[in-house]
């Protein structure tokens, strides 16, 4: 009945027995996949190399200069960066993912996030869920309105082959073609 297991957070990258978890699944003849944030660039270059990994999601949480800000720790960019290029250039299938609010992120962000990602086959914008959430303030926040994701959208459909917006609703699914 299971054709695949989905390796996620935390930050699964940091689990020392990721690579021989990931080598037992694909032993059962089993899909691989695995969500990342990125920190983590070697392993993910193992995983890859050695055929572990059939789709890589990568969370890009902002653009390179705001990171810390946003994740409220230090991060290497330069390890971000690296796993871009790994995925990019390794990876099967893959997607790399934002999301979007528009009191965090704004049109010059997604512009940053575009170039960064330049060369990659697919992006994905996906809504914030406000309401219950880890984070209590995330609960006061209102909805992206339509007018909040419209320029983001058409920015970064001229950037990607395939862009989706993902979590979103109405009209703002006919902006990219998306069902």
């Amino acid at each position: 009945m299971i054709d695949g297991v989905c390796f996620t957070g935390g930050e699964p990258t940091l689990c020392g027995d990721l690579v021989s978890m990931t080598y037992d699944v694909k032993k059962l003849g089993l899909k691989v996949k695995v969500d990342t944030n990125g920190t983590q660039p070697r392993v993910l270059e193992k995983l890859l190399q050695e055929g572990l990994v059939d789709f890589v999601a990568m969370d890009i949480k902002a653009p390179a200069d705001k990171y810390e800000q946003l994740c409220r720790t230090k991060i290497s960019v330069d390890d971000l960066s690296e796993s871009v290029k790994l995925i990019k250039t390794l990876a099967l299938e893959y997607e790399f993912r934002t999301t979007f609010h528009p009191s965090i992120l704004s049109i010059e962000d997604f512009e940053q996030i575009c170039e960064w990602l330049k060369g990659a086959s697919k992006y994905v914008v996906q809504c914030c869920r406000t309401g219950n959430n880890l984070d209590p303030s995330f609960g006061k926040l209102p909805p992206a309105r339509y007018e909040d994701v419209i320029e983001i959208a058409q920015l970064c459909s001229s950037y990607f082959t395939d862009f989706v917006l993902r979590g979103f609703t109405g009209s703002l699914q006919k902006v990219v073609g998306n069902p």
